[in-house]
């Protein structure tokens, strides 16, 4: 009994150290409390807490939501070898006022660094590069950022009516020096109102 006490005591602690270890760097950052410098809209510092920030007011009262979007991702994007993090706000009214925005963090001094971002006015006019016709980009797509071979891939709803988007366009991004500039045309999917 006795060995099995120290060995199920070594296990625990094992465990311990393990998940401290697991949660260092970018992965110890909380991004639902968080302050970020975001540009849309108008520049502005906003503070998550539990993943939200409302500005001014409540959102029922007409005033600005921003959120973030899914969880972050993690993967190499500056070539460093360790992890970098990738999170999605988005900002909504009760109007159609909508806005997202993409960041990309670093870890650096015991701290997160922004790398560089991506809005939803960058990705507009990255669509319209393409397809020039009708194209509008209303807002974030239904899926949040994820990271492929280095890259960050965004998804927007575009064309058709703010109501019925037509499409679900998915942009390929790669990060170069402080930007992220778009890799290959964006690929669009039917989208499917419901």
């Amino acid at each position: 009994m006795k060995k099995l006490s120290i060995s199920l005591a070594f296990v625990l602690i094992a465990a311990g150290v393990f998940a401290a270890q697991a949660q260092t760097g970018i992965k110890s950052v909380d991004f639902s409390n968080f302050s970020f410098d975001t540009s849309m809209s108008e520049p502005k510092t906003v503070k998550l807490t539990s993943g939200k920030f409302e500005d001014g007011g409540t959102y029922d009262a007409g005033f600005p939501l921003y959120e973030l979007f899914g969880k972050p991702v993690y993967g190499d994007l500056n070539g460093d070898k360790s992890a970098d993090a990738v999170v999605e706000i988005k900002m909504s009214a009760p109007s159609t006022l909508r806005a997202f925005e993409v960041q990309a963090f670093t870890f650096e001094n015991g701290a997160a660094k922004m790398l560089a971002r991506i809005d939803s006015e960058q990705a507009a006019g990255d669509y319209k590069r393409y397809f020039p016709k009708n194209s509008d980009v209303h807002y974030a797509g239904l899926n949040p950022p994820k990271i492929q071979n280095g890259r960050v891939i965004v998804e927007a709803l575009t064309e058709g009516s703010f109501a019925c988007p037509k499409y679900t366009a998915v942009f390929s991004y790669k990060l170069s020096g402080d930007k992220f500039v778009l890799s290959g045309k964006p690929v669009r999917k039917v989208f499917v109102c419901k």
